[in-house]
This record gives C-alpha cells, structure tokens and sequence, in this order.
C-alpha cells in the first residue's frame, strides 16, 4: 500500500493512492474532518490570492460577522468591525441586507489577470447593486441591466450580460478579468464575454462596491480569489464551488 501525505498551511492532507494495487479515492482533512472530495482549491496555491471557506474562520457575536479568515495562508481577511454594518452569519452562509452590510480585505494592486469565484445567491436585484469589488468600482461584479442579470467592469466597458443566475437560488458565478479575453461564467452554462477594461484589483469588498451605494442583497457561502488565468484551474474552482 502507497501512502502520500500532504499539507496546506500546517493541516494535513491524506491522499491513499493505491490499496492492494487496486486504485481507491482521496480522502482529504479539514481541521481534522474527513472531506469526501477530490478537489480544493488549495491543491492550486501559487495562484491563490485569498480563499474565503464556507463555515470556516468565522467570526461572529449574535448572528453577526465582523471576520471571515482567508483560508489561502496569505493573511488577507475579510473584516468588518462596525456592527451595524456586519452581515448576519448562519450554518456557514453569509447574508449582506442591501442596505449597509459589507465585508472589506485589504489586498495590495494585483494586476490582471484574476478571477474571482463564488457560491452565491441573489436575494434581491436592484440595477448597479455590486457583488464583489475593488477600489474605485474595479474590478467588480454587478446587477446589470436587467433581473436578474450580472455583468463585470473593471474600468472602462462591460462584459455582456450574464442572465442565468436566478434569484432565490445558489449559483457558482466564476468571473474572469483578463482585457479582451474576461469572461462571466454561472454554473454549467455558456459563459458571457468582453472586455470590461484592465484595471488592477485593490482591496476587496464584498457586499458593496466600495463608495457610494449600491450595497446588495446577497447570500455567500465560499469565495475564491486568484492572480492568474488558467482555464483548467478555473474550471476546477468552478466545479469544486458547484458541489456545495
């Protein structure tokens, strides 16, 4: 019997390769819980800029969340100090009011290309609402032009409109800024395409577009951040984020 043993920042990964010569299926840990799973997206970590896990590094007080630990080992935290601003926080879901709930981590400039992948689901749609962003309203993803569409930005045009994330229901939405080759990919469907502009992710705001308004009413349970366009990695996070 060969036995692999991996880690990702200190926590232990048992992979059993072969049982008799006969091949049987990885069995991985998470804070010393099995995982049934064949992927994470620590098994790609140069790429990875910041991995927010669903119900893990959590911090809450009454049902609200002033943190949420980046699980990539880079250090850069989701936090939100100020209650009335903290999204409500149960059974490792995240929800952000619409009003003023939002999350924010500071990353220094990373330039595209980079993707950012989330489990997440739309409550509400109201035009210019913003998923995710950085500084300055780019890059970001956003409710556009109409229910219960999302488009990215990052600068100076749109990606076209993806419809395909209906509210009410959890969707892998995996966005890809990368210039003329960005993308807007919602679960198994054909991904939407253009060019939303070049600008370079600056800190992150989950919730909120950063300044001004457009705080959106939104559910999270996982996101996914990377500096790299990588169509197989891509797909892989996409994928893992489907079977939540």
């Amino acid at each position: 019997m060969a036995n692999e043993v991996k880690t990702f920042s200190g926590i232990a990964a048992a992979s059993v390769k072969t049982l008799c010569g006969v091949a049987v299926v990885s069995v991985k840990t998470w804070n010393g819980v099995p995982l049934v799973a064949t992927y994470l997206p620590s098994d790609n970590p140069t790429s990875l800029v910041a991995w927010f896990r669903k119900g893990v590094g959590i911090t809450e007080s009454g049902g609200f969340a002033s943190a949420w630990a980046d699980q990539s080992g880079n250090g850069n935290n989701l936090l939100q100090a100020t209650g009335t601003n903290q999204p409500a926080y149960s059974a490792g879901e995240l929800t952000f009011d619409g009003v003023d709930n939002f999350l924010k981590a500071t990353i220094a400039s990373i330039s595209q290309p980079q993707t950012e992948a989330m489990s997440v689901k739309q409550t509400t749609w109201t035009l210019n609402d913003v998923l995710i962003s950085g500084n300055s309203t780019q890059p970001q993803i956003y409710q556009s032009p109409t229910t219960p569409s999302l488009r990215l930005w990052a600068g100076s045009s749109e990606v076209a409109a993806n419809s395909n994330a209906s509210l009410g229901a959890w969707h892998a939405v995996t966005a890809l800024f990368s210039g003329a080759s960005s993308s807007l990919l919602v679960d198994a469907t054909t991904p939407t395409t253009g060019n939303p502009g070049t600008g370079a992710l600056v800190n992150c705001f989950l919730g909120w577009a950063g300044t001004g308004g457009g705080y959106s009413n939104i559910v999270v349970r996982e996101l996914i951040i990377r500096n790299v366009n990588d169509a197989t990695i891509r797909q892989n996070d996409h994928d893992y984020l489907l079977t939540l």
